[in-house]
């Protein structure tokens, strides 16, 4: 298989976006050989998923499909979307809906709003974060675990103003000390209005499915 896509990729004058494989370990095998042609290679993952399942129990991989989806979406270098054959069959959102939110030091972002967007974008809120997307809110601290992130982030609030945006570990709570500049958080969900999201939540509803 590696040699066949490499001989197509080297001598096609096509532009190849989206390249659909059997399953994971034919994804690795040919995102290979796109690196190797200086493709950028986004790898889905094989999402097993029927319709009428419970997502939550593919709550990982479907975090893991938007965060690859987005940025194959933002990325302007040659690239090839590898997709199994399974996570093919599935209904891919518009760029629109995996819009990443900035967040910056010193930005000005009232806590109202902030819970606000979080809460459309699908993030759970709880006492204590530990699994992306989960997100807490302790008076002037937001602690969030963005479903594109390896860590969670820790926000310090001065009245309306961000102070702080620290990574921390989620075992032992403490932050690292490194201050960052800005994160990007992706949505849990979809990057939804108040009306976008009370549209669906109307039409869940109404579902004849539980």
């Amino acid at each position: 298989m590696q040699a066949s896509l490499y001989e197509y990729l080297k001598n096609t004058k096509d532009t190849l976006e989206q390249l659909i494989v059997a399953d994971d370990k034919a994804a690795k095998l040919a995102s290979s050989v796109c690196s190797f042609c200086d493709i950028t290679p986004f790898v889905l993952p094989d999402i097993r998923a029927f319709y009428g399942d419970d997502i939550r129990s593919f709550q990982e991989e479907f975090f893991a499909f938007k965060t690859v989806l987005s940025e194959f979406y933002v990325c302007k270098t040659k690239k090839i979307l590898i997709t199994p054959i399974r996570t093919s069959l599935l209904p891919f959102p518009k760029p629109e809906l995996l819009q990443y939110k900035t967040i910056e030091f010193a930005q000005s972002l009232p806590l109202p709003a902030l819970r606000d967007d979080l809460y459309y974008f699908g993030y759970e809120f709880l006492d204590l974060v530990e699994l992306q997307g989960e997100v807490s809110v302790r008076g002037d601290i937001v602690d969030i675990f963005p479903i594109n992130s390896p860590h969670p982030y820790r926000i310090s609030l001065f009245d309306d103003e961000i102070d702080s945006i620290k990574a921390y570990d989620p075992h032992t709570q403490k932050t690292i000390n490194e201050e960052l500049e800005s994160i990007r958080i992706l949505p849990a969900f979809f990057y939804l209005s108040h009306e976008q999201y009370a549209q669906i939540e109307e039409t869940v509803e109404e579902s004849e499915h539980n």
